[in-house]
């Protein structure tokens, strides 16, 4: 009698029920992408932050995004140079947030960001909340920028050009942003260690 191997079978089975909830990187040609952006500029990531549903950053670099899940991976960009008229109001810093659908671990993308920081790519946004036009596309790399403005009938010349991403005055700029959103973290740690700490107190009037 032939044995059967019950591993192959039980290990397919898991991939197929992380496969139902879990969601699939949606797949969008670059022509696709274009047409469904309202904003086209180029920038850099500086930092990624993750925030829960009501808006609060989350520490945890264990914390995920998925189904059922409220919370946001964001990528920080620094805007350079804008390329599309509607695009001027943006704010120097953008926060982009990935595809929430997806399995993500905060630890997993700071990590594989950091190599990134710095790196100029071509940013394509939609909306006047400069949202991604599909979820989870909405960079390209800059050897894709004059293919890009072609297809949107835009000239290789920037409407509006920011500081350089060298120079020190975005330097400053970005240590500042850097250095209030380290004092949030600090405020939140101090804030939740306070309420510990406060309920350890009670605990121990009670006993």
């Amino acid at each position: 009698m032939k044995k059967v191997l019950l591993f192959p079978i039980i290990f397919s089975l898991l991939i197929t029920v992380n496969m139902v909830d879990a969601s699939l990187p949606l797949r969008v040609s670059l022509e696709q992408l274009v047409s469904k952006a309202d904003h086209i500029f180029v920038g850099h990531v500086f930092d990624v932050d993750m925030i829960d549903g009501e808006g609060e950053q989350i520490e945890d670099l264990d914390a995920m995004t998925g189904p059922g899940l409220d919370n946001k991976i964001r990528l920080l960009v620094k805007v350079e140079e804008i390329y599309t008229k509607q695009t001027t109001s943006i704010p120097k810093i953008v926060k982009i947030p990935l595809d929430s659908f997806m399995h993500f671990r905060f630890r997993q993308i700071k990590n594989s960001e950091k190599s990134n920081y710095g790196k100029k790519a071509v940013f394509l946004l939609s909306g006047n909340d400069f949202q991604p036009p599909v979820a989870g596309q909405f960079m390209r790399g800059m050897n894709l920028k004059n293919k890009i403005l072609q297809l949107k009938n835009l000239q290789n010349k920037p409407i509006k050009k920011l500081l350089d991403s060298d120079s020190l005055e975005t330097k400053k700029e970005i240590k500042s942003f850097e250095e209030k959103q380290a004092y949030k973290r600090h405020h939140i740690s101090h804030h939740f260690g306070q309420l510990i700490h406060d309920k350890q107190q009670k605990t121990r009037q009670i006993e």
